[in-house]
């Protein structure tokens, strides 16, 4: 399967139909209204509840529509109307609701009246999916801004910031790499995707080679990255200021529904436990029979393949580049099956309903997601998939994502999608049980030592490195004032410096390399969900692994969705997170795959 079926989310024909009945509903929001009551009946709160979650799902296939299009052409100006018109749709259905909003979290007065606690907790009682997400909105309600103030921040995010956010896009979609080894002539690289591919290469020069194409072309156009970025940051903080948070993270925090110093224990963990990818480092140094490790060393394979092409594979993938997407598609849903059925069952719908695009294009944008659309509607995903045995464990880790989001199709809308922190939980589970059976399944020795190394290596990317980036960002909002491309680098380098200690040897061009991360445009300090969810899951596999019977809470776990608070839901099925052992946890399980990795070599 190459491309993906959208007319389940709604067929470009009937656009225009479908905007023109959210239309008509949004302007049925002022009779709405004009029913708020205090002491409204039950049942008319529970109908307001579900005109609202049906208005959302209408707005998110409107949307969604335009935005899968233009994944994988970004050059489509029919989608980039719709997604225009989509945008200033949403932004007028969210400010006529505002205000009933405001009023459910206690800040304005409907009818003369101002909707008090008693009457808020009989109300919320109606709809006890959403008890919780109505009870936290009130909570935090300190940090929202008056009905003027709300439009108007949302209005500068659709057309300043999310107009930055393309911006962006738009310039790294136009790079092309210009790739030079030795003294053959130079090669055009069209898409990010193929030179990422390039710096896992089995020849050193190749991957040197391809990362100074890469890191070249962002140091090329750094002054242009920064200034997006740096435009980013001030927004960010000046919101941040607006809404009375203490500290910039603190927005990512509230809207994460988790406490920061929960936060802040699992990265102080992850600075703690960063030895363990020290040694790892250290031991791959001895399998490349080097010194010392340079940067673009670190996803290199661990033994050679004579006389490959550029951008060769590792020997572990050769039967996978012969075979059709098709049946490596089978080989992840068969393993996930043997891991849990409710993960082989999931991930066999949404490749089943052909919701999965898979291969490269010079239109498509880079890297891979999962998009949720409505609980009505099974999950999307796209790949950009070439081949590699590192590809595979992104398919599985995307089909983790949508398996997630159909164990939690029984919730409201708002409540399907985890909160942010619980998100990566499903995919890394998949991705950890897959990685686990293609080490079960290598029939060489050097095979298994193989993946064994990409396991480490995708341990230190998700957890030491994503926590990187949010001590990066942390360090620059500090500073954003005073802030230009050179302290960028600067403060970058120094990161990576923590990440690498002594094992690796990091050349001044990745200095540049902040420029790379879309995620501290797209979505200021997200990158420490990626840290949170692999730690979790590790160690939530690892009870697994010593208890089978654990899978049931790991499937409640999943089930729970958004419906109640993270720490909740995981002290529900005994994980306390507030304690910093837990979080040990997860690095006692890769100190394990560390053993079995120099236990393999030695």
């Amino acid at each position: 399967m190459t491309g993906w079926q959208l007319d389940d989310i709604l067929r470009v024909k009937d656009f225009e139909k479908l905007y023109r009945q959210i239309e008509k509903e949004v302007g049925q929001i002022l009779a709405w209204e004009k029913r708020m009551d205090p002491k409204m009946p039950k049942r008319i709160f529970r109908k307001w509840i579900e005109f609202e979650e049906t208005l959302d799902e209408e707005l998110a296939r409107l949307n969604y529509l335009p935005y899968l299009i233009l994944s994988v052409d970004q050059n489509n100006e029919l989608a980039r109307i719709f997604k225009a018109r989509a945008d200033s749709l949403t932004v007028k259905a969210d400010e006529k609701g505002r205000k009933i909003r405001h009023w459910i979290k206690g800040l304005v007065k409907i009818n003369g009246k101002t909707l008090g606690k008693a009457d808020a907790e009989r109300l919320f009682g109606a709809v006890p999916d959403m008890k919780y997400k109505l009870g936290y909105a009130r909570d935090t309600a300190k940090f929202t801004k008056n009905e003027e103030e709300e439009n108007i921040l949302a209005n500068k995010d659709i057309n300043g910031m999310e107009a930055l956010r393309d911006l962006r896009t738009m310039l790294e979609t136009e790079q092309v790499y210009e790739m030079k080894v030795g003294e053959k002539k130079a090669l055009k690289v069209k898409t990010t995707a193929e030179i990422i591919r390039m710096t896992r290469d089995n020849k050193a020069e190749v991957r040197e080679a391809a990362y100074r194409a890469l890191l070249g072309k962002y140091k090329e156009n750094a002054d242009k990255y920064f200034l997006i970025y740096k435009s980013r940051v001030k927004d960010w903080k000046y919101e941040t200021k607006l809404r009375g948070f203490k500290e910039a993270i603190d927005r990512r925090n509230w809207g994460n529904e988790i406490n920061g110093k929960i936060v802040e224990s699992m990265m102080g963990t992850v600075k703690d436990n960063r030895k363990v990818f020290h040694d790892y480092f250290e031991i791959k140094a001895k399998m490349l029979k080097v010194k010392k490790m340079k940067r673009w060393d670190v996803y290199a394979p661990i033994y050679q393949v004579q006389k490959s092409p550029p951008g060769a594979d590792q020997p572990v993938a050769e039967n996978i580049k012969n075979q059709k997407f098709e049946q490596v598609e089978k080989e992840v849903v068969d393993g996930l099956y043997e891991f849990s059925e409710s993960f082989g069952e999931g991930a066999e719908r949404i490749i089943r309903e052909k919701h999965v695009d898979s291969l490269p294009n010079p239109k498509k944008r880079g890297g891979a997601f999962c998009a949720t659309v409505s609980p009505k509607i099974t999950p999307y995903v796209m790949l950009n998939f070439s081949g590699q045995s590192r590809d595979i464990k992104t398919l599985a880790h995307e089909l983790g994502h949508g398996i997630h989001s159909l164990m939690a199709n029984k919730h409201h809308i708002g409540n399907q999608s985890a909160s942010l922190v619980l998100a990566e939980t499903a995919s890394t589970l998949a991705e950890v049980a897959i990685t686990e059976k293609m080490i079960e399944r290598a029939g060489k020795k050097q095979e298994k030592l193989a993946l064994m190394a990409e396991r480490m290596e995708d341990a230190w990317a998700t957890i030491a490195r994503q926590t990187g980036v949010v001590l990066f960002e942390k360090e620059i909002y500090e500073k954003i004032e005073e802030a230009g491309t050179t302290m960028a680098n600067k403060l970058w380098l120094r990161c990576l410096d923590e990440q690498f200690g002594e094992a690796v040897e990091v050349d001044n061009l990745f200095q540049y390399e902040w420029a790379y991360i879309p995620h501290i445009v797209q979505s200021p300090f997200y990158c420490y969900a990626y840290s949170f969810g692999e730690l979790l899951a590790i160690g939530l596999y690892g009870r697994y692994k010593r208890d089978r019977s654990y899978l049931k809470e790991i499937n409640k776990i999943l089930a729970s969705g958004g419906s109640l608070a993270p720490e909740t839901i995981l002290r529900n099925s005994g994980v306390d997170i507030d304690r910093p052992e837990f979080w040990q946890e997860g690095f006692n399980e890769i100190r394990k795959w560390l053993k079995e990795t120099r236990e393999m070599i030695e």
